[in-house]
């Protein structure tokens, strides 16, 4: 993909879901490439801290980021993904659920393992459909249950 111009950039979708502010942090960083001189003329920065704390909050935006890599011609889910993917990597406190959940996002954008996970069935809501599924589970040949111990005492080693 090529870079967009602004026009095209305005109008994409990503864009749109931009504060007006971050609007024009984006415009003044793709026409200067200068991200404390777009940040000082959107935000209204007093003291160059300020500046830098705005910088790194403005563009680590997944919105933004997702704009940028429009604007670059990249594709605005994977970029998120990867970005999201390295604050984990970098995150001290990361847990297994969080690992687990964006392992399940990219699978689900088809990012990792090559293909997205099937859907769960889904259930129809339709009463008719649930007569039906009663006489096929009447018709099911009934599972063997397992008896309980008779000697509690010998199963816990009493």
């Amino acid at each position: 993909m090529a870079k967009l111009s602004f026009e095209m950039l305005r109008v994409c979708s990503e864009f749109q879901l931009l504060t007006v502010r971050q609007r024009k942090a984006v415009e003044i960083f793709l026409a200067t490439g200068d991200k404390a001189k777009a940040v000082s003329a959107s935000y209204h920065c007093k003291t160059p801290e300020t500046v830098r704390v705005m910088c790194y909050r403005v563009f680590n935006h997944p919105r933004v980021i997702a704009v940028l890599a429009v604007a670059n011609g990249a594709d605005p889910d994977k970029v998120v993904f990867l970005e999201r993917v390295e604050r984990l990597i970098r995150s001290k406190k990361t847990t297994v659920a969080q690992v687990q959940a964006i392992r399940l996002y990219g699978q689900m954008l088809g990012f990792i393992d090559g293909q997205k996970p099937e859907p769960e069935p889904e259930f129809e809501s339709n009463p008719k459909s649930t007569s039906t599924s009663k006489s096929k589970a009447s018709q099911a040949q009934p599972q063997p249950q397992s008896q309980p111990p008779q000697d509690l005492d010998n199963l816990y080693g009493l």
